[in-house]
């Protein structure tokens, strides 16, 4: 299968007049002799001109494939991936990340108790571990989204309690938080860009499709923060939040797991946020 642009076909000899074509990208509904799909195209001594729908390709005779590939005219994995990206990816990724943010604006206030409900548990486990004596004040709350789990589809973040010392302190507190209603759109973004790579015949690889799915994942998780922020101001005021020992500057923080996280809440008041390390 061959790929030609524009004029790249006028330095090949005549062959015998046997042809295929391999469009860019693919199109499992046209990939034939054209003469017989209905498309209008012209030949020529080296190959056809093909017009279908709003597009143009060039296509040359098989028999012309050994000038080809020493002219290095075969389509490159990096050529089939930058085309996939522009062609379906960016489209793709705003259509679900879209969809998520439909799902937060229909079931918004379903979606608000069930996380207030996650920070009660997790102040509920906080006065447990102080009442025990194993835990100092609370000086940081992050919910943290996990790579790991993007890619086995576990649909949690991590809720962890630490102190002044944060990641440094070594006995957090630890829970739980359902994510799936915004990250099962990011897999149904995973399972459409498999199918749309099939048709680069080998060259859209599974890490490459995982690649994009994690490179999306902050689109995606950047609805939770919008969550939480607007959850908090009714978090605080839960008498589990009020009765836990905590640092005067306490944050409550939404991001990924010791990566870039946003800060919703700190001291006494709902922050606008700004990305922090």
């Amino acid at each position: 299968m061959i790929i030609l642009h524009g004029k790249e076909c006028e330095h090949l000899k005549p062959p015998d007049g046997d042809f295929r074509c391999f469009l860019y990208p693919q199109d499992l509904t046209t990939t034939a002799a054209f003469s017989n799909n209905g498309s209008n195209h012209t030949e020529s001594e080296t190959g056809i001109m093909i017009k279908w729908k709003e597009h143009t390709f060039y296509a040359a005779f098989r028999a012309a494939a050994p000038n080809l590939k020493q002219k290095g005219t075969y389509m490159t994995r990096q050529e089939a991936l930058k085309h996939f990206l522009e062609a379906y990816v960016k489209d793709k990724q705003k259509e679900y990340i879209e969809k998520a943010e439909e799902e937060y604006r229909s079931r918004k206030d379903e979606l608000t108790k069930d996380f207030i409900e996650s920070f009660r548990r997790i102040c509920l486990n906080i006065k447990e571990m102080q009442s025990a004596g194993q835990k100092e004040k609370i000086g940081y709350i992050n919910y943290s989204m996990r790579r790991t789990y993007l890619l086995e589809r576990k649909h949690e973040h991590v809720v962890e309690a630490f102190d002044k010392d944060w990641y440094f302190d070594t006995y957090p507190c630890r829970g739980t938080y359902d994510s799936g209603w915004a990250f099962k759109y990011l897999d149904a973004l995973e399972d459409e860009l498999e199918q749309l790579g099939k048709k680069y015949m080998g060259k859209i690889v599974k890490p490459d499709i995982e690649r994009i799915k994690l490179e999306a994942a902050a689109a995606f998780n950047q609805w939770i923060v919008v969550l939480v922020k607007q959850a908090m101001a009714d978090a605080i005021r839960l008498k589990d939040f009020d009765e836990i020992a905590r640092e005067p500057d306490l944050e409550v923080r939404v991001g990924e797991h010791k990566g870039i996280s946003e800060v919703v809440y700190k001291g006494d008041s709902v922050q606008e946020g700004s990305l922090f390390l």
